[in-house]
């Protein structure tokens, strides 16, 4: 596994074939790793400012420029900083236990609950913040994103993260934050509850 820089070796930025995204991510301060295949639950994390958390990128080879994974490693009883973003987002919790609150677009919060295990979505442009329940071990998540393909299609960061258009199709009703939900038949291990 090796971690990549933005930089060409003799420190000048490259002058053609810039990706907007790569360029953007050398920018975040984490370690960015690639390879064909990581152990997300040891993969060294570090302090990362956007998050308030430790952090790292984990770029699959072959991935192309559509989609890309972060793992983030919130400490005991810490947070997130609040998140807000014009890309889609799917957390899976790979070890601790927590809550994530989601603003809605009429100011009001809803909170969930997560552990290892958990898969969720966060609903587009909405401001979140994860929490760690535990106030004695981390809890780490992996998250995938489409972000490289919203960076290189629109080129501008601030259109990505400070973007005040609301999706309300994308934040359900009430029951979907109360664990209310719906039981979905499939087969034996693969059964589903929406909610």
């Amino acid at each position: 596994m090796t971690a990549t820089s933005g930089v060409t070796g003799n420190g000048d930025r490259p002058k053609f074939l810039v990706d907007p995204y790569l360029e953007w991510v050398a920018g975040e301060g984490v370690p960015v790793y690639e390879d064909f295949g990581f152990d997300l639950l040891t993969l060294d994390v570090r302090p990362w400012a956007r998050m308030d958390a430790l952090g790292a990128y984990a770029h699959a080879l072959g991935r192309g420029d559509f989609v890309n994974m972060y793992v983030c490693e919130i400490a005991p009883g810490k947070q997130t900083a609040p998140q807000k973003h014009l890309f889609e987002e799917v957390v899976y919790v790979l070890a601790g236990g927590g809550s994530t609150t989601v603003e809605m677009p009429d100011g009001e919060e809803r909170s969930f609950e997560w552990h290892t295990g958990s898969l969720f979505a966060l609903p587009l442009n909405a401001r979140y913040t994860h929490f760690n329940g535990s106030g004695q071990k981390p809890a780490r998540f992996v998250s995938t994103t489409n972000l490289p393909m919203m960076l290189n299609v629109f080129r501008n960061d601030a259109f990505i993260w400070h973007n005040d258009m609301v999706f309300p199709e994308r934040f359900g009703d009430g029951q979907h934050y109360r664990g209310d939900g719906t039981f979905i038949p499939m087969r034996p291990g693969r059964h589903m509850w929406e909610t």
